[in-house]
């Protein structure tokens, strides 16, 4: 298993001292949709979309005062601007799951002038489906699990 993934297993043992096992596995490149955090420029609007009132409450609560005083919040995707009312500065935060029949937030983010800055919010980031749909579009992907450390600020 090692061999296959071009990773490395060592195992050094001296009687009467000890063993010591050592693993290596191979660093893999960042996916094209990790997210770190995200920066609004100062002339942007963060557009902030999910169906859950409590999870807009939580972005509210995080958000610094600068952020706030540009920020939009949404209860679906219908609720989101045209395209042509949508600043080249502007930012997304959107839920993927608004329910059965609804446009998902993958298909709101498709029809943003530019997907690049968007970030699609769900607790169904490990998904592979969902993580190879936001690379082939180019938006970002967190889990609503890391709501709370999520950086969003200005630039």
């Amino acid at each position: 298993l090692m061999d296959e993934s071009s990773g490395s297993l060592a195992i050094e043992s001296e009687l009467g001292v000890g063993t010591k096992v050592s693993l290596l596995f191979p660093q893999l490149p960042t996916p094209t949709w990790h997210c770190e955090g995200l920066s609004v420029p100062l002339s942007g609007v963060l557009h902030v979309c999910d169906d859950q009132e409590y999870i807009l409450q939580s972005w509210q609560l995080r958000l610094s005062k600068d952020v706030m005083a540009r920020a939009k919040f949404y209860l679906s995707t219908e609720g989101l601007p045209p395209a042509s009312n949508l600043g080249p500065e502007d930012r997304f935060l959107i839920d993927y799951d608004f329910g059965t029949g609804k446009k998902s937030g993958l298909s709101a983010i498709r029809d943003l002038p530019n997907p690049s800055h968007a970030v699609l919010v769900t607790g169904r980031a490990f998904e592979a489906e969902i993580q190879a749909e936001c690379a082939e579009i180019g938006c970002k992907l967190i889990s609503k699990d890391l709501l709370v450390s999520f950086s969003v600020t200005t630039a």
